[in-house]
């Protein structure tokens, strides 16, 4: 009997002790992780949360935790608490659009080291795009090139093929046969009166012409005749061709003219045919997607791109390597770059993903084509973002101002360049 007892008081010390083993051992192991805060918003903070147990699974030292906001709303936060010095996340979403508001403020960390190994890997306006002074402060996630959607069934009617649309010049002829102000019909639309949401479309049209607004290092170019010459662009196919219909984008008037079967080109970027299917579902199969046209004298379509996002950090972080981490898994991982195209409809800034079996599927939106295919068909030309927060609301009032008929084409582009040079003090260019 006492032998018994005694057996059992081992196994029942022997129990606790392996128990308590096992507690400490995994307390310990919580206690050893790396927490990491993320900022990001929409459909991206969407994936993250998708990714995370993947994610921590694939690397179970590392506790993410998203923190999802409102597009700007991550912006005004971030530049806040960088002013402050204090309050910052581990890593952050921002648009390529702003990215200079913050790469010029000194309190990013120079990723430069970290990714040189991918130098040549991600499509070059992305890449190009989060460098300051030639040194890396960012990782692009998407890249968003410009390219047209079009409706196939409306110009089958007037018995118009794709290969009718490959130069403006065309597109303009063809245009006028097709745009009926009176039943409402237009071949295309400009986004005005919108401000902004003028500028940023207007930038496919100025690098279709292998213009900028700033040059390499953040200055203004002066006298910017290739700047001038979009902004008249805009204006004739209002006026003078008179087949662009003034919408501003985005409004519920915009969506009702879009659902009317009313608009046949729709140039912007890849990633709004994920809105297309939202807000039409019932135009499916209707839509197709076409390279930029091309100018006189182009050999081949070229076009800029609509921003995309990019990962940054914060020089307040204290969990570098855990934030490389997940910044490789979301930009260059199979998980992470699928999951971005699948989710935002945008295209991976990672040229190897481009290349992946996922971004081959075709889409019954556009009628089975794969737009990948299509963007390989034109030419990738950088715009240089500097100054975009204050740029584009002064280029798109003016771009407002000309399409009202208040300004003529070039007083527009004179005014917007005079005040962009009073605002950002940029230095001339000869």
């Amino acid at each position: 009997m006492y032998k018994k007892c005694s057996a059992l008081k081992q196994w029942v010390i022997t129990s606790l002790l392996v128990m308590a083993i096992t507690f400490l051992w995994g307390s310990q192991m919580a206690w050893s992780r790396t927490k990491i805060i993320y900022w990001a918003w929409d459909l991206q903070a969407d994936l993250a949360v998708k990714l995370e147990k993947p994610f921590e699974e694939k690397y179970p030292d590392i506790d993410l935790e998203i923190v999802k906001m409102g597009i700007w709303n991550v912006h005004d936060k971030l530049s806040v608490v960088l002013a402050a010095g204090t309050g910052a996340p581990d890593v952050s979403q921002l648009t390529l659009r702003r990215f200079t508001d913050f790469s010029v403020t000194g309190e990013l960390l120079d990723l430069t080291d970290r990714f040189r190994k991918y130098e040549g890997k991600f499509v070059a306006p992305s890449w190009e795009g989060v460098k300051y002074k030639g040194r890396l402060y960012a990782l692009p996630i998407t890249s968003t090139p410009g390219i047209i959607y079009y409706r196939k069934d409306i110009l089958d009617q007037f018995n118009i093929k794709p290969e009718d649309l490959k130069t403006w010049d065309s597109i303009i002829r063809i245009g006028k046969n097709i745009t009926d102000e009176k039943a409402g019909r237009y071949m295309t639309f400009l986004s005005s009166p919108a401000e902004a949401y003028a500028a940023d479309p207007w930038v496919m049209y100025i690098t279709s012409m292998g213009g900028n607004v700033f040059d390499e290092q953040g200055n203004l170019i002066r006298n910017n005749k290739t700047a001038e010459k979009a902004f008249k662009f805009w204006y004739d196919l209002v006026y003078t061709h008179k087949i662009a219909k003034l919408e501003p984008f985005g409004r519920p008037a915009f969506w009702s003219f879009v659902k009317s079967n009313n608009l046949v080109m729709f140039p912007w970027s890849v990633p709004i045919l994920g809105t297309l299917k939202t807000q039409v579902p019932e135009q499916s199969g209707k839509w197709r997607a076409l390279a930029w046209p091309m100018l006189p004298g182009q050999s081949a379509p070229q076009v800029g791109d609509f921003g995309g996002t990019v990962l940054t950090v914060p020089k307040q972080t204290k969990n570098v390597d855990a934030v490389i981490t997940w910044m490789e898994y979301l930009c260059t991982s199979m998980e992470g770059t699928k999951g971005t195209y699948q989710q935002t409809g945008s295209l991976p800034a990672y040229k190897p993903a481009l290349e992946a079996s996922f971004m081959k599927e075709p889409d019954p939106y556009l009628g089975g084509q794969v737009r990948i295919d299509i963007v390989n068909s034109q030419k990738a030309f950088p715009f240089n973002y500097f100054h975009w927060t204050e740029g584009s609301s002064i280029i798109g009032s003016q771009l407002d101002a000309m399409l009202a008929r208040q300004k003529t084409p070039e007083q527009a582009w004179q005014d917007a360049e005079n005040l962009l040079y009073s605002k950002v003090k940029g230095e001339t260019k000869k």
